[in-house]
């Protein structure tokens, strides 16, 4: 499956992959990922699975639950509502789009 990339992000990558050795045919020279992951997180103690979360919360924010199940590639809603969801953020940010100010102008 192709990811689409964030148009913000495209310039960084770019110098990354210029950086790359010229016959580096991999994204990463390590074909572990885990030990990659290592590398780029530093100290940060932040985990993958955080950035996974992460990551379909916000896509959930602005687009759908079936956007974040197709590009985490979730063979059910359930799998990414369950366990790659901050519900709470979710709801507490839809209902800040309710137009109160609006109704309460009405009243």
């Amino acid at each position: 499956m192709d990811r689409p990339i964030p148009t913000s992000a495209i310039d960084e990558l770019r110098s990354y992959l210029n950086g790359l050795d010229r016959g580096q045919l991999r994204l990463f020279e390590d074909t572990n990922v885990r030990k990659e992951w290592e590398k780029i997180r530093g100290d940060t103690g932040i985990t993958r699975q955080e950035l996974r979360i992460t990551f379909s919360t916000l896509i959930q924010k602005i687009g759908s639950i079936s956007s974040a199940q197709s590009l985490l590639e979730h063979h059910s809603s359930k799998t990414t509502t369950d366990f790659y969801t901050d519900q709470e953020l979710i709801l507490s940010w839809k209902v800040n789009q309710l137009p109160v100010r609006e109704w309460l102008k009405r009243l």
